[in-house]
């Protein structure tokens, strides 16, 4: 079985109730220079920053590397958010939550 840990998506708006953009600020950092040191667009980084798009778990840790925070952090604070991510895609699917998390009848 191959190892898809690195597929994993990540919504992470905030870490210990620091927003992502206030890490950044208080570093002197900007989305541009995430951006330009992963090598990805302006606006995939304005997504995670946001809180509108996840990320991999592999960006994940690279960003905690380029922020210098510990990446258990991020992905700690990352599964409460996939947890309400993706509660609201099923709610916008119509599905019915409960069901969806083993709360129905095998």
């Amino acid at each position: 079985m191959s190892d898809c840990s690195h597929l994993t998506l990540i919504n992470l708006h905030e870490i210990r109730g620091r927003t992502l953009r206030d890490i950044l600020s208080s570093q002197g950092r900007y989305q541009s220079w995430i951006a330009e040191a992963m090598g990805l667009s302006r606006a995939s980084v304005n997504a995670w920053i946001s809180g509108s798009a996840p990320m991999t778990e592999t960006h994940a840790i690279r960003l905690a590397s380029l922020i210098a925070i510990d990446p258990d952090e991020i992905l700690a604070a990352s599964r409460a958010s996939q947890i309400e991510f993706h509660a609201g895609r099923l709610r916008e699917l119509g599905v019915d939550e409960s069901c969806a998390v083993g709360g129905g009848d095998a």
